[in-house]
């Protein structure tokens, strides 16, 4: 990965590799052999419950390792600002219930600690709140 996440090692014809991903983010890739072969795996965060109860977000399957950390950001629909929710953080899950009745977005990224690179943005995720 372009981030130091994993590294599948050099695969011959006909070898496969297969890496499952438990944390939200934007994951580009690379190979280091054929320069044109590359991409981006994109992770959504996951958010359960209801706009009268709340939401609980989930952003990694587990808790962080210790060489990873997590941020969670979020926005009201119709801004441009995003605020951090949770920053450096090693939790998988969190509350998401604001004051403020309306719709939002959020945002969830992973960091590797070792080398200080982050993951892209996850895709946005909307929910509302009444």
């Amino acid at each position: 990965s372009n981030q130091g996440f994993w590294n599948s090692g050099v695969k011959t014809n006909g070898q496969h590799y297969v890496k499952a991903f438990t944390s939200s983010g934007s994951f580009g890739y690379h190979c280091e052999i054929h320069p044109d072969m590359h991409g981006t795996v994109r992770v959504p965060l996951q958010a359960s419950g209801s706009p009268a109860n709340g939401w609980t977000l989930r952003w990694s399957t587990i808790r962080a390792a210790a060489n990873r950390n997590f941020d969670v950001q979020v926005r009201r629909a119709g801004t441009t600002a995003w605020r951090a929710l949770r920053t450096d953080t090693a939790r998988a899950t969190a509350m998401f219930d604001p004051s403020r009745a309306g719709s939002y977005q959020l945002r969830a990224r992973t960091s590797n600690t070792t080398n200080g690179k982050s993951s892209g943005w996850s895709p946005v995720k909307s929910v509302t709140v009444s």
